[in-house]
């Protein structure tokens, strides 16, 4: 039985063969290349010809190399990174990180305890073809999420009043409210109907629309008069001073608000951010 350790990295890789009892065969680095593959393949042929003899230890599941070695023949463990750092901790006084020393530890895990390990399992080319998509799609997530993280910062620097209308920045509304209006200066010159009419073809004509005079907080108050159907009224009976009600029968269809729920959130409605 042949043991191979290889510590993988972007540029080259080192490997060390050590042979049943543990002594060291060879060491060598090869490319991240199809010829590195082909070299590390004639180096353990020279020990082991026998590709089912011959254990591979790694610190990943995937790539072009573990395919290689995989697709020869060989036993091919994927370590866990932190279960190599506790080996490394037991056998190393320093702690210190070399690559041909890892690599010698990668074999010498197989050489001791590799019964507490699971071998990778060679998969047909629709589970490979799944497990490149689940790579691709984690990728792709940890870009958008970055993308996102960026954009709430640009946003709360330069157009805050966007964060408070669309709470989620990354709904498809929202993008197209940028792609059209990418400032607060070019929010605020929009009229209730223009901004109407465009959160109706986003479909927030839903039970629950977003707020759309959030969307105009950075417009100010004497820029857009009082809704005609609010109507100041007597105050009523146990409300606060300068309270007021409104005629149903003007309001727009859907819409509950009174003078005094107008007048109550109307600090906030005039907030300025230009």
């Amino acid at each position: 039985m042949l043991s191979v350790g290889v510590d993988w990295a972007e540029a080259e890789h080192a490997a060390c063969l050590l042979d049943a009892t543990g002594a060291v065969v060879r060491r060598l680095t090869i490319p991240q290349r199809r010829a590195g593959l082909a070299r590390l393949r004639a180096a353990i042929a020279a020990v082991e010809p026998e590709p089912v003899a011959v254990q591979v230890a790694i610190e990943r599941p995937d790539g072009l190399l573990v395919d290689g070695l995989l697709e020869a023949g060989y036993v091919v463990y994927a370590l866990n990174p932190k279960a190599v750092d506790r080996y490394r901790e037991r056998t190393r006084l320093s702690g210190g990180k070399t690559d041909p020393a890892d690599a010698e530890l990668l074999a010498r895990i197989l050489v001791t305890d590799r019964d507490r390990h699971q071998p990778l399992r060679p998969s047909g080319a629709v589970v490979e073809e799944l497990r490149v998509l689940a790579r691709q799609d984690e990728v792709a997530g940890r870009d958008q999420t970055r993308v996102q993280n960026r954009l709430h910062q640009d946003l709360l620097a330069a157009f805050p009043a966007f964060l408070d209308a669309f709470p989620d920045r990354a709904a498809l509304s929202a993008l197209r409210f940028l792609e059209r209006w990418s400032s607060a200066t070019e929010a605020g010159a929009l009229s209730e109907a223009e901004l109407a009419a465009f959160l109706r073809t986003q479909g927030h004509n839903r039970p629950t629309p977003p707020r759309p005079a959030s969307t105009r907080r950075c417009t100010p108050t004497s820029w857009r008069p009082r809704p005609t159907w609010l109507r100041p009224g007597p105050a009523r009976s146990g409300s606060p001073p300068g309270s007021c009600s409104c005629s149903a029968s003007s309001a727009p269809p859907g819409n509950s608000a009174c003078a005094r729920c107008w007048r109550a959130t109307e600090p906030t409605l005039t907030a300025r951010f230009c």
